[in-house]
């Protein structure tokens, strides 16, 4: 439950400090008092949304503080929030905003330690469900009356509804994966076409070796210079090896100085390293004679293979910056082309095996959807079973309600949205919520609702925003009775202008402005019983007249003896 609300610095609170109890806490005071202001400051200590507009000048840096006190049994469920409950069971909640100018930051602290405001707010919708006569969204929402029925359902609905989201998911990416395919074969006719002629082309090339390109350059070098080469290696042969003219040849030069270093050698054994360079050298420079030779004697001359070369090098030369590419990078395009080609031709089979993904998944999401449907209609017969005499109990004796499900297309939800039927009066078929229950027939829905619903869901703490407006007399005692039942099993905190709702707190507050240094202050007193007295009297009409204290006296003995007959 919630223990403690201690606030500072907040709109219109310099320093409050809220103590509540288990069972009834009713909250009272005048319009305008601040009653209001704590459960938007609760809303904000447990994660919700910081409004600019709605701080004064000069408060700035607000700090927020919700202690609450949890029974270990609450351990599941704040689990599944990233939670862990203490040995003591205390969970203290706390947000500091600070504003600077129209920029903001806050921090959030769970038992002093930092947490994120996600998180914090996951924490609090396990904590406090709260519920105002301005939630107009329930009765047109169908997302929101489907979200009660679920969590009514509770745990018989989780599985269907996660085969529902499953199954969708599972349609949606096969649905995705189909388009996407069918898309690309819609164009692919083209380029098919333009593959294939790029495949024929590279293919007719023969293309084997990045470098024939090169080889074919200096081939074309040779072939086109034969006659020249050809001369010129003639030329160097009688250099080296047999002049006809009166100049010696190298190999002449050499042999007659390798005589010389002989005869000397004989004379002197030191001049025969000499002897050896000289000889080496000779028989290199024959060597290489007969080598030049070899070489002019083997030149072509042939035109024909001239032109096969020249040929050959315009054609790659020309699909070189066709594809503005090296022989390397064309043959990768044509093994390329190649494989694309390939998997075009299996296209119609992945077609064909997309159709059947995507069609047993619908199949299954159809199938889901049914089982997640079945289990909504028993829960909302079980719910409408649970529901219609909690209606008629709260001053509705003849109104029915019901929970339609109405056909929809498949979602990640279900197949059908959920409607919250009523019927105030016999004969009149029940109708849209929204359509048909007045103010005071909706707040009395919701309390039904909320009553029905709490039995399902363990949140410990369950907050009333003036629920009971717009009703009165009987049917007020009754809302009176039902939020008492109600806070036998759940902290009950109620803000109310009931007399009659007012008078079965188990704890009374009273919310009011005092006069401070700078302005108006809000503060919050727990009535004793002669303080309740005067609080109920000026709820039913005003204080120190002659009938209302008498009013107020009989009206707390009332419900005294009520609470006792209740609780026993």
């Amino acid at each position: 439950m919630l223990s403690c609300l201690e606030i500072h610095n907040f709109i219109l609170i310099d320093h409050l400090r809220a103590e509540f109890g288990p069972g009834l806490n009713v909250l009272t005071g005048e319009t305008g008092s601040g009653k209001s202001i704590l459960l938007e400051a609760l809303d904000i200590a447990l994660g919700g949304r910081v409004q600019r507009r709605r701080w004064p000048a000069g408060r700035d840096q607000a700090l927020i503080e919700a202690t609450f006190e949890l029974p270990t049994s609450l351990g599941d469920a704040l689990a599944e929030v990233g939670v862990s409950l203490g040995n003591g069971g205390q969970l203290v909640c706390q947000r500091e905003v600070g504003f600077k100018g129209e920029r903001w930051r806050s921090r959030c602290r769970l038992n002093g330690q930092p947490i994120t405001q996600e998180q914090m707010h996951a924490l609090g919708q396990v904590l406090v469900n709260v519920t105002t006569q301005h939630q107009g969204t329930l009765w047109t929402d169908p997302e929101a009356q489907r979200d009660i029925l679920d969590r009514w359902g509770g745990a018989a609905l989780q599985a269907p509804r996660q085969q529902v989201s499953t199954w969708y998911s599972q349609w949606q990416q096969a649905q995705a994966a189909l388009q996407a395919l069918q898309t690309t074969q819609s164009t692919q006719a083209a380029q098919q076409a333009l593959w294939a002629y790029q495949l024929a082309e590279l293919n007719q090339a023969d293309l084997q070796d990045g470098d024939e390109l090169y080889t074919l350059t200096q081939t074309w070098q040779r072939l086109s210079h034969g006659v020249e080469l050809r001369q010129q290696s003639q030329a160097v042969y009688q250099w080296l090896y047999d002049s006809d003219d009166e100049r010696p040849a190298a190999t002449d030069i050499l042999g007659q100085a390798l005589g010389q270093l002989e005869a000397m050698g004989e004379l002197d054994a030191s001049v025969q390293p000499v002897v050896d360079l000289v000889r080496s050298a000779l028989a290199q420079v024959e060597e290489a004679g007969r080598a030049i030779y070899r070489y002019g004697e083997d030149l072509e001359t042939d035109p024909d293979t001239l032109e096969a070369v020249e040929q050959r090098l315009r054609v790659l030369k020309a699909l070189c910056r066709k594809y503005n590419s090296d022989l390397a990078g064309l043959m990768a395009l044509r093994d390329q082309r190649q494989v694309e080609l390939e998997q075009l031709e299996t296209g119609p089979q992945h077609l064909e095996n997309l159709q059947a993904q995507r069609d047993r998944c619908a199949m299954e999401l159809d199938r889901a959807c049914h089982d997640l449907r079945q289990a909504r209609a028993a829960a909302g017969r079980a719910l409408v079973a649970q529901l219609q005499p909690l209606v008629r109990h709260l001053g509705m004796p003849q109104a029915v309600v019901d929970v339609a499900l109405v056909p929809t297309s498949p979602s990640s939800q279900g197949s059908e949205r959920v409607v919250f039927q009523f019927s105030a009066n016999p004969g009149h078929p029940p109708l849209a919520l929204g359509e048909v229950a007045s103010g005071g027939e909706r707040n009395r829905l919701l309390l039904a609702l909320q009553a029905c619903i709490s039995q399902a869901v363990a949140t410990p703490t369950l907050i009333f925003d003036e629920i009971d407006t717009g009703i009165s007399g009987a049917v007020a005692q009754t809302v009176a009775e039902a939020l008492y039942r109600l806070a036998r099993h759940h902290q009950v905190l109620c803000i109310t202008h009931q007399p009659l709702v007012a008078a079965m707190a188990d704890r009374h507050l009273r919310v009011e402005k005092h006069p401070q240094s700078a302005g108006r202050g809000i503060g919050v007193v727990t009535l004793d019983w002669e303080a309740r007295q005067q609080e109920l009297a000026l709820l039913a009409g005003g204080v120190g007249t002659s009938e209302a204290v008498p009013f107020a006296t009989a009206l707390l003995a009332q419900a005294s003896q009520l609470r006792a007959h209740l609780a026993g």
